[in-house]
């Protein structure tokens, strides 16, 4: 059964300007290498996490940089728990959704690498104001989508989606 309480809690606030995505992007690093996640998951983690903060600051912000994203980092034994916090616009659970590969463009496939990098992605719309977007990666997992990665070691098993 998996623990409830974190062994670490990590909270980030972090203003909604690009130029801030090093920062979230550098904790995330070193949480990583911390837990000892294999390198070659590290930046699979690190581009969903920065492909929703992006997304935080385009849909929920309307690209206002002058909010603020919170980053809350639960370390577990055997997973890394991610939750990003926005203020904003709320989002249409129903309505996110990757699109389709086969439509070969520039763009449009954060969601796409968020659901397929990490073991849980889950939304919650019900804080009064904003979404809470809560990404999952366990340290022991059968294989992992991420590319180049194959079939060994953390992460990519099942995955579990819910709204």
């Amino acid at each position: 059964m998996p623990e409830k309480k974190p062994q670490h809690t990590i909270d980030l606030t972090v203003p909604s300007h690009p130029q801030f995505l090093c920062v979230t992007r550098a904790v995330i690093f070193q949480v990583c290498h911390c837990m000892r996640f294999p390198e070659k998951f590290v930046n699979c983690i690190a581009l969903a996490v920065e492909e929703a903060f992006t997304n935080i600051i385009k849909y929920s912000y309307g690209n206002d940089y002058k909010k603020k994203v919170v980053l809350v980092l639960n370390l577990y034994k055997d997973r890394l728990e991610i939750v990003l916090k926005d203020f904003g616009k709320k989002v249409d659970v129903k309505m996110i959704k990757p699109r389709a590969l086969e439509d070969v463009r520039p763009g449009g496939l954060g969601v796409y690498f968020i659901k397929k990098f990490m073991d849980e992605v889950t939304y919650d719309v019900s804080p009064e104001v904003g979404t809470e977007l809560r990404l999952v990666k366990y340290l022991e997992k059968g294989g992992c989508a991420c590319p180049g990665a194959g079939k060994a070691g953390a992460g990519g098993g099942k995955k579990k989606e819910r709204s």
